[in-house]
């Protein structure tokens, strides 16, 4: 199989052991395959045909300094590719979005499906499921948040095209509400998502794992003490999930969604009763979700994926 990573250089990545990305690397290096990876402005449509200056990775040790051996770059030919894997870091923004619609003219496989990234952003996805998702409110009216606030007192406002927890805030008072949306929508130029607050994040946000629609589990992301926030990035610490009848609803429901979609690998993240966010842009979890359970997740990945291949009409497994 020869495969490519859309991603960041492997020189700038800063939390190489903790990274889902290289751990998908790795184990497609472990199979024999031909691994290339390139930036999203690496990438050129010329005359109908998709090609990107990449570069072959050899080699990839994470106990070493530099842990990556690469080749010199060369521009290749996408078409040629078993399967190409959108894995750059967010944010959802114009130079993302310009790169599903490039991938879309790729003629293979590229996990995630782009058109599918492109339409289902990690915060309006859950809007199609209403009954999993807590009141919510998408809004840069001051009046419809005040309403909503007065409505349900304590309220979670966050940016659409945010990511790791950034401009997430617990409003409790109204003071100085109209001055946080003025700064948020001016900062963030988008409406902001409005969430009923859901106080069981004490407890931790569950993400739940899914590869080709299918539920492979779930990890539980703990908050430091007085943070709304649960993110790794922020000082969560990752733990067992123990999975309640709900949440496994919540995945059978979405997974079905997904597979539709052609999202092969997804994260939901999951408080309380209520699923918050459904994350297709570039999931991550994958390594603390081994450590924790003692399973390589990167494998059925990567089985999943040379399944569609050999499934798709003229495809290059």
């Amino acid at each position: 199989m020869k495969t490519a990573f859309q991603m960041e250089p492997l020189s700038a990545v800063t939390d190489k052991e903790f990274s889902t990305t290289l751990l998908l690397l790795q184990e497609g290096l472990r199979r024999g395959y031909e691994v290339y990876q390139f930036a999203p402005l690496d990438l050129s449509l010329r005359e109908g045909q998709l090609t990107a200056k990449a570069y072959q990775v050899r080699e990839l040790d994470l106990g070493k300094t530099p842990f990556f051996g690469i080749d010199d770059a060369k521009r290749v030919n996408l078409a040629e590719f078993s399967a190409i894997h959108m894995r750059q870091n967010p944010p959802f923004n114009i130079e993302y979005i310009t790169a599903t619609f490039l991938l879309e003219k790729a003629k293979t496989l590229v996990v995630n499906n782009p058109a599918s990234v492109r339409n289902s952003v990690e915060k309006f996805f859950p809007l199609d499921f209403p009954e999993f998702i807590p009141p919510t409110l998408i809004s840069a009216d001051f009046d419809e948040i005040s309403e909503f606030k007065v409505k349900y007192r304590e309220i979670i406002i966050k940016p659409i095209y945010s990511f790791g927890g950034e401009g997430v805030f617990l409003v409790r008072e109204s003071r100085n509400l109209a001055a946080l949306i003025e700064t948020l929508v001016r900062h963030y130029q988008t409406p902001m998502v409005i969430q009923q607050y859901i106080p069981q994040i004490a407890d931790g946000e569950k993400r739940l794992i899914l590869i080709d629609g299918e539920l492979k589990g779930g990890l539980l992301k703990i908050p430091p003490k007085g943070e709304v926030r649960a993110n790794l990035g922020h000082g969560g610490r990752p733990g067992k999930a123990e999975l309640s009848a709900r949440d496994l609803a919540i995945a059978a429901t979405v997974g079905k969604e997904l597979k539709k979609r052609g999202i092969i690998l997804a994260a939901l993240d999951i408080i309380g009763d209520y699923l918050t966010e459904i994350n297709v842009t570039s999931p991550s979890g994958l390594v603390d979700f081994t450590s924790l359970y003692n399973v390589a997740l990167e494998k059925d990945y990567w089985d999943a994926v040379e399944r569609i291949c050999h499934s798709r009409v003229g495809g290059n497994p």
